[in-house]
């Protein structure tokens, strides 16, 4: 067996050193972020059959004969030199520091590497320097990524965090794919690797960071590594072995894997960390993975020398359901007030105008807002409860978005918030698809209006929508929350103390009018009340009411509310308000009314820390 080699670039004439990745700054210590991009590059490369795409995490741990073998087929010897080089380089910077301690680590302990898998997905196509091809935007390109709808990606840079996860920043890849290659059609296993260490000097010559994994062609400045097709016995030894009746996909192998988020450069125990990787792929692509139209499925397996140990599965239906509901099933009424019950509403937002082609005119498109209820008791036990998941077509989950109000009772809620391709399909929801994945940073973290996409392609106005879109929504989350339904009798009653209820001190005790027993509900639509009028001197004789309520300002009584609607149980209304009239006529001492006031200038969560008045 002929091991590759590790062909580092040559440095330029200018001298220029790097001492360290600065992508790594970019991606974080997170292990959310590796399951994201990972998971998210795969989604991305899925063949959009009827089969969905296939996730594979491995936690292999290697020790004695079987750790050197590897060890050799990777040219070990080669790429510790080099490692050596830049740890001599580097000094006592920290990325000198981690390479020196991962050496040691390799040399002297068990290794441990992640392999992650996709398959039915279109693999490494593409020619060793053809743009705009997967091999070299995945094994290659910095910062570079297909213009092409329906992605998760937009920046080229989620692939640094493979290389951010492993001790010394190696990652091999293997391919087996069915497709053009060049141009041509070829089907076959592919093999290439990259390491990105620091400036380094080795045998008097001067390198960059860039190292790869492969056979060499060309001279000196020239030299370079080519990808291998068809080594199936060195794919074997380097743990990368594809067979073909798994289907097309890529192999992604990370080695001296640390986990940067623990504060420690031990090496994490295998288990624990596969569990994690599935608490994290259930937590943000339970949209994908759930659900009669399901696109993905994910498992991780944690194996030693060769025996499989433990397979753990991504089922969202466990720890997601109230978010799977929130979002697929059946909407029960017009709010959720009870558990499990499902509400929904539409949220407007302006997509600006697109000044580069694909340019589009400016237009208002419709979100899906969606939220559903939990038992109090379930407060503690359910993850991400009082947020709303933004999602857009591509199936992952952005972010958990807490909005500014709160509702006014206790019981958990959680929602979802439907954009672009996920809320309908249509020419237009396609364009509102590809401005939401413009407004996400490189990780694909958050809607925001200032990313280089939305400023380079849009004219202005993005920073008003999205302003708009969060005040919006959290208001709107309040209306579709209600008011739980009482468990007894007591109906508005129990409302109107869980509403603040204020009566004008000192008035109506000489009046011959008077009003009573008002009860009141704030609903999504308004306060709506109820009561009695009773004339204390009544003649047989018509007679004339005033109905007024009022807001309790902070001072005293504010303006009165006007009727949106009023009906009292005999007579005719004169006037709705302000000051509501009611002509009752004379064979009736007293009467009943309903209505609902009109405060459609105010939100719901305004109207809730309000008390209303009235006058008696």
């Amino acid at each position: 067996m002929t091991s590759l080699d590790w062909i580092f670039d040559r440095a330029g004439a200018s001298g220029q050193r790097k001492g360290g990745k600065p992508t790594d700054q970019i991606v974080g210590n997170k292990l959310g972020t590796l399951v994201r991009e990972a998971t998210q590059n795969s989604r991305d490369q899925w063949l959009q059959n009827s089969e969905p795409v296939r996730v594979r995490f491995s936690l292999i741990t290697l020790s004695g004969d079987r750790k050197e073998k590897f060890l050799e087929a990777c040219n070990w010897n080669e790429l510790s030199r080099h490692i050596d080089a830049s740890v001599e380089t580097g000094q006592n910077s920290p990325f000198a520091k981690q390479l020196r301690n991962a050496r040691a680590r390799i040399d002297e302990d068990d290794l441990l590497l992640l392999r992650i898998d996709d398959f039915n997905s279109n693999g490494l196509l593409g020619g060793e320097f053809e743009e705009g091809q997967n091999f070299k935007n995945l094994c290659k390109n910095e910062f570079v990524t297909p213009e092409k709808a329906g992605r998760g990606g937009s920046y080229g840079v989620g692939k640094a965090v493979y290389h951010r996860f492993s001790s010394v920043s190696a990652v091999l890849y293997s391919s087996y794919i069915d497709g053009l290659v060049d141009g041509v059609p070829r089907t076959g296993t592919r093999l290439f690797g990259r390491t990105q260490l620091s400036s380094h000097s080795l045998d008097e010559v001067a390198y960059t960071p860039d190292g790869w994994f492969g056979f060499e062609e060309g001279e000196g400045y020239e030299s370079h590594a080519v990808s291998v097709w068809d080594r199936e016995d060195l794919c074997e030894e380097l743990l990368l072995n594809r067979q073909a009746a798994e289907g097309r996909g890529t192999s992604i192998l990370i080695l001296g894997l640390f986990d940067p988020e623990a504060g420690t450069s031990d090496i994490p125990d295998p288990s624990s960390f596969a569990k994690r990787i599935i608490t994290e792929t259930e937590k943000w692509f339970w949209p994908s993975i759930s659900g009669a139209t399901q696109t993905m499925s994910v498992e991780a397996q944690v194996i030693k020398d060769g025996s499989l140990l433990e397979t753990f599965e991504a089922e969202p239906g466990k720890h997601w359901a109230h978010f799977i509901r929130a979002m697929n099933d059946t909407a029960t009424g017009q709010t959720a007030e009870q558990p499990e019950e499902v509400a929904e509403t539409e949220v407007s937002f302006r997509v600006p105008n697109r000044k580069e082609d694909p340019k589009h005119a400016a237009f208002d498109t419709e979100l899906s807002l969606r939220l559903t209820r939990e038992p109090a008791s379930s407060k503690d036990s359910l993850p991400e409860t009082g947020t709303i998941a933004l999602i857009r077509g591509f199936g992952m989950v952005v972010k958990y978005f807490k909005p500014a109000n709160t509702p006014l009772t206790t019981d958990p809620f959680c929602g979802v918030l439907l954009a672009g391709e996920a809320k309908k399909s249509g020419p237009k929801s396609s364009e509102a698809e590809e401005f939401f994945r413009s407004s996400e940073p490189p990780l694909h973290d958050a809607w925001l209006h200032d990313t280089d996409a939305v400023r380079e392609n849009y004219d202005q106005g993005a920073g008003v929508a999205f302003r708009s879109l969060w005040s919006e929504v959290s208001k709107k989350v309040v209306g579709l929350c209600g008011i739980p339904k009482p468990k007894d009798d007591s109906g508005p009653k129990l409302l109107s103390r869980l509403m603040p209820f204020a009566k004008a001190e000192g008035e109506g005790a000489k009046k011959a009018v008077l009003i009573k027993d008002v009860e009141a509900k704030l609903t999504p639509s308004g306060w709506e009340v109820l009561g009695k009028i009773l004339n204390t001197k009544f003649e047989n004789k018509p007679w004339t009411a005033h109905v007024f309520f009022y807001l309790q300002g902070e001072v005293g009584r504010g303006d009165g509310l006007a009727f949106k609607t009023l009906n009292p149980t005999s007579g005719q209304v004169a006037d709705l308000g302000p000051r509501a009239v009611i002509e009752i006529p004379a064979d009736k001492s007293a009467i009943e009314f309903s209505g609902v006031l009109d405060t459609s200038s105010m939100s719901f969560a305004e109207l809730k820390r309000i008390k209303l008045g009235y006058v008696q």
